[in-house]
């Protein structure tokens, strides 16, 4: 069954937009992204040192590879990371990656029973693609995440770059949302008429 929004009592949406640290709220699976050759940005380093985990080593990776680890931090809410290879080269990132390993994530999720993923803007950055880009992607990769009951975070900076993605996701919402209830008009009622009584008029016909 899918997870219900305790605010509006409706589902709860598969894809939304936060402001703040991506390493900081309450998702049991956080995504940190990295190139193919092994690299990640400084800031994601430092995430990945708070909850106990050291960033992958530098080496050769395949484009949209995983690479699941347990928290370490004792007080940590997120259970998981899963960093992800989605910085290819040469850039900018295909949306397609992006897509890829979105689904395998929410796939990922749904096995061990976990109610949200927390993701930045995958793609962007030295991956050059734009943050609208990058939502769509997110999105197209989100199609089961509703049925499994997974619901992806999508952590930015700024409320300008919320707003920025924010029809990306409304769009999402409204394809995904279900048709309204339709009341079926009463079939028109069929009546008989009583014989009147009265024989048919005579055609001139007899019977032998």
């Amino acid at each position: 069954m899918a997870a219900r929004d305790e605010a509006t009592n409706g589902p709860r949406p598969a894809v939304v937009a936060v402001v703040g640290d991506l390493f900081g709220g309450d998702a049991e699976v956080v995504v940190v992204p990295f190139s193919v050759s092994g690299s990640m940005s400084g800031s994601f380093g430092t995430g990945v040192g708070r909850l106990g985990l050291k960033p992958p080593p530098r080496g050769s990776y395949t484009a949209g590879q995983l690479i699941v680890e347990r928290v370490k931090a004792a007080r940590a809410t997120a259970e998981q990371v899963v960093f992800a290879a989605v910085v290819a080269t040469p850039t900018p990132t295909p949306p397609d990656l992006v897509e890829g390993v979105v689904r395998q994530v929410v796939d990922l999720a749904a096995r061990d029973g976990s109610a949200a993923v927390a993701l930045p803007l995958l793609g962007t950055g030295a991956g050059k693609l734009s943050g609208v880009e990058s939502a769509r992607a997110i999105v197209a990769g989100s199609a089961k995440a509703t049925a499994a009951g997974v619901q992806l975070r999508i952590h930015v900076l700024t409320d300008t770059e919320r707003e920025d993605i924010l029809p990306v996701l409304d769009e999402r919402a409204a394809s995904h949302a279900p048709a309204p209830a339709t009341t079926q008009a009463p079939a028109p009622a069929r009546f008989s008429r009583k014989p009147s009584g009265r024989s048919a008029p005579n055609s001139g016909a007899r019977a032998g």
